[in-house]
């Protein structure tokens, strides 16, 4: 057979119009599930195989279009039909229909990518270069989703999505950014974006995907208007992982984020989208694992993290920001967490925020960032040193607060109205950006506690209990002031908690658990929490252990044995000494001369307490 008759037979048995059939067909299948997908959070990879079978379908289509045939008796092999008979009309006309029926669907999907996506409908309008004429520059980036298949890749995520938050909140047209630290809480969440919007007091909403495979990688992202309820941009950007166009797609995402928002933001921060962090992708890669670790506050991830962080500034000893984040691992791991030595934890961070303020001599920033990272030291000198002069030195200034020390400073001191002041203060700045703040609040409770407000106290933490379930920084605060309230119900519920969902196991857990053992009259825990606190004492862990002991003896009456345990706290210069003063159940002994003795030697600004009239009625 020639190729002129063999086309004539293609044409005959209908071939062509079978594959223009099926590849509209196929057209239509692969843009609807391109459009619903990532409604469902189904991964890019469905959609990849998706479109191999349908390759795969196609080759057999054409196969089955050439050896069968639709006749009226049924369907029958094209060979088994007679020279004289045609290949029935059925067939034909059925393959018109679906042409027809396919391409008519084919337009109106093509005519809704044209116009409707880009169209808000509403209270706003979308220019031709795609600027929206927006009535606030306020945004909130969610974490990027990771479907590379790969857990252990979560971290290009979530880092991919904190970078361009980051970048984002460096323009100076831009009225609020949500610090992503406080958009990792919707990680799992199903809430719908147009309702996060209405929480957050944002105007739009950033989510995204990051795919890894092989040398690629594969960026989507899709900007929200939450007034007007659609996407105003989506776009996938690639380029080769493990090298800097890691960097050019941050630069380009936030780029054109801000013309979105606002087309006059760009260019006053477009210097700041070439700053690359580091030159070393090995560095970066050890960086981005160290901030998806730090988020975490288990005792493994807590040293995983300081190990990539110290990674990531032997390969690059100019990272500025690894050596910002490795002292901001070492300062938590030997305060509350209880998992370095305080001492070494204190070294280890005096040494990597000094090096900060070395890098940053120079720059333009340097002043911004000297001040930042000499006032994160100077509570370190508080905690770590019992240093009370520095911090007296420039209280009464305006002065960086980043982790937001100075309320839990008043209320060491006895500044009770102040603290509560400086407390609301906060709550209500974390208010007008959309956030709740978790520590903000259990502390607004404890001022309230100290100035004998105590019915208000616990209905505040009531309040919050069950909004803030889910937040561990909330619980753990609740758990003691509950405590302290003497609602041991609500104190056991939220320490059972922090148990179970989070883990915790810190010396401040193991001292709740204690007290309530001993309330109840649980023995084998009574025995376990305090066997566990004198572990970590003995093997130098932070957190405190001797100082809660104490504390619990305190609270069981054996005076004596408190002492004692507060005797070893003072040497070995833990740092909850700094709450001697305040400390509700050390009350009773606070005219033993060896209580007055050490908060002598700690150096507290202000007098003691009194013993009778400062004591809280709960706690009697």
């Amino acid at each position: 057979m020639d190729f002129k008759e063999y086309f004539q037979e293609l044409k005959k048995r209908k071939v062509f119009k079978a594959a223009i059939a099926y590849l509209v067909v196929a057209w239509v299948i692969i843009e609807v599930s391109s459009a619903i997908f990532p409604v469902f959070n189904i991964p890019p990879f469905i959609l990849q195989i998706l479109i191999v079978f349908l390759a795969l379908g196609f080759i057999v289509n054409l196969i089955f279009s050439w050896v069968y045939d639709v006749t009226p008796e049924g369907l029958k092999k094209t060979i088994d039909i007679k020279e004289t008979e045609s290949p029935s009309r059925i067939k034909n006309r059925r393959l018109n229909r679906v042409i027809i029926a396919s391409l008519s669907l084919a337009v109106v999907l093509l005519l809704y990518n044209q116009f409707g996506r880009s169209q808000s409908g509403l209270s706003q309008s979308v220019d031709s270069d795609g600027s929206t004429d927006a009535l606030t520059a306020s945004i909130a980036v969610l974490p990027f989703k990771n479907w590379s298949g790969d857990p252990g890749l979560e971290y290009v995520s979530d880092g991919m999505a904190d970078e361009i938050a980051t970048k984002l909140e460096r323009a100076e047209n831009m009225e609020r950014v949500v610090p992503f630290a406080e958009m990792l809480q919707y990680k799992q969440s199903q809430i719908k974006l147009k309702e996060l919007t209405d929480s957050l007091q944002v105007q739009f909403i950033l989510d995204g995907s990051v795919q890894i495979a092989g040398e690629e990688i594969r960026v989507k992202v899709q900007l929200l208007d939450g007034y007007s309820n659609r996407y105003v941009w989506s776009e996938e950007f690639t380029g080769i992982w493990d090298s800097k166009d890691v960097f050019e797609i941050q630069s380009n995402v936030t780029n054109n984020v801000l013309e979105r928002i606002h087309k006059d933001i760009r260019g006053d921060i477009e210097s700041d989208q070439d700053y690359v962090l580091t030159e070393s992708m090995e560095a970066y890669r050890y960086f981005l694992k160290g901030l998806h670790q730090l988020r975490t506050q288990s005792e493994e991830n807590v040293n995983k993290g300081i190990a990539n962080f110290q990674k990531a500034v032997e390969l690059d000893p100019n990272f500025i920001e690894a050596w910002y984040n490795l002292g901001m691992n070492w300062m938590f791991s030997g305060l509350y967490w209880g998992i370095n030595p305080e001492r070494l934890a204190w070294e280890n961070t005096k040494t990597a925020w000094e090096k900060v303020i070395e890098l940053a001599e120079g720059e333009s920033d340097y002043e911004e960032v000297k001040v930042i990272v000499e006032n994160a030291l100077l509570w370190n000198y508080l905690f770590y040193d019992w240093d009370f002069d520095r911090i007296e030195k420039v209280y009464g200034e305006e002065f960086v607060d980043p982790v937001g020390f100075r309320s839990v400073y008043e209320l060491y001191t006895g500044r009770y109205e102040e603290s509560l002041e400086t407390n609301e203060e906060g709550i209500l700045r974390a208010s007008e950006n959309g956030i709740m703040s978790s520590r903000g609040i259990p502390l607004k409770a404890a001022s309230l506690f100290f100035l004998g407000r105590e019915a208000e106290a616990e209905d505040l933490l009531t309040e919050y209990i069950e909004i803030l379930w889910d937040s561990p920084a909330f619980l753990t605060e609740a758990a003691k002031w509950y405590y302290y309230l003497g609602n041991y119900d609500q104190s056991r519920k939220a320490l059972n908690r922090l148990k179970s969902a989070f883990g915790d196991n810190s010396p401040l857990i193991l001292f709740l658990s204690a007290v309530h053992a001993y309330e109840e009259n649980m023995q084998d825990e009574l025995k376990e929490s305090l066997v566990e606190l004198e572990s970590k004492y003995r093997s130098q862990k932070s957190g405190s252990p001797a100082w809660h002991l104490a504390l619990y003896y305190s609270h069981a009456g054996e005076y004596e044995s408190c002492m004692e345990w507060l005797q070893k706290s003072f040497e070995k210069h833990e740092t909850e000494m700094v709450w001697l003063r305040s400390e509700p159940l050390l009350a009773p002994i606070r005219n033993d001369p060896r209580y007055l003795n050490m908060y002598k030697e700690v150096g507290f600004p202000v007098p003691p307490l009194a013993v009778p009239e400062d004591l809280p009625q709960s706690i009697n």
